[in-house]
């Protein structure tokens, strides 16, 4: 059986000043720190385990991360294949401004490169395809991967069968700063189990006793 945490990085600076990230190395806020650092003693008192821990290259999800190897005593791995969606020429530039385009611009367009030289729907999808492959290949174990909001949720669009649909028609899944989803893969039957999706607002110890120490 392997059991994964899907975790979205802490507070970044893009999140607090109101730009597209994408790819741009944006560091943690103050309170972001704070954040990540509380989480990681709150699964500590908690006797959380992990058998290794899959973070993106980008900074906001490497500062996430480093309180947690600390606290729990895990390995980290660096994955590419985390990484946030590359946005292109929209990258860095303040939401505000961008939805202030005409035509507006269209993030939900299945294979059209978002910012020009982006990447499509269709091509994130295909990367979380390929980063949930190399999991899944890894040794029966617990898995934390510390990742972004985009390229998570073609995660579990790949998850639940999903494929990128056309503006209007593509469902979202909510991934708010540390929040996090619970799934299990057992790869005798093989299916994928849901066990659980929390944020940091609802935090209250339930999710997590399923799957500590």
């Amino acid at each position: 059986m392997h059991a994964f945490i899907f975790l979205r990085h802490a507070e970044s600076e893009g999140n607090a000043q109101g730009y597209l990230q994408g790819q741009v190395d944006s560091s943690l806020t103050a309170q972001g720190k704070a954040e990540a650092a509380a989480l990681a003693e709150r699964w500590k008192a908690l006797g959380v385990t992990f058998d290794r821990l899959v973070c993106s290259p980008l900074l906001r999800a490497r500062q996430t991360a480093a309180p947690l190897v600390a606290a729990l005593g895990v390995e980290m791995e660096i994955e590419p294949l985390w990484a946030e969606r590359s946005f292109g020429a929209l990258e860095g530039k303040p939401f505000t401004d961008i939805y202030q385009v005409q035509p507006p611009v269209d993030f939900s367009a299945p294979f059209i490169r978002v910012g020009e030289t982006g990447e499509s729907q269709l091509d994130l999808y295909l990367r979380a395809c390929q980063a949930l492959q190399k999991l899944v290949n890894l040794p029966q174990g617990r898995y934390l991967i510390v990742s972004h909001g985009s390229i998570l949720n073609k995660t579990l669009f790949a998850v639940l069968g999903i494929t990128p649909q056309g503006h209007g028609r593509s469902p979202t899944f909510q991934f708010d700063n540390l929040s996090y989803a619970h799934l299990t893969y057992d790869e005798a039957n093989p299916r994928w189990r849901w066990i659980g999706f929390t944020s940091p607002a609802q935090w209250d110890g339930r999710l997590e006793r399923t799957w500590k120490t």
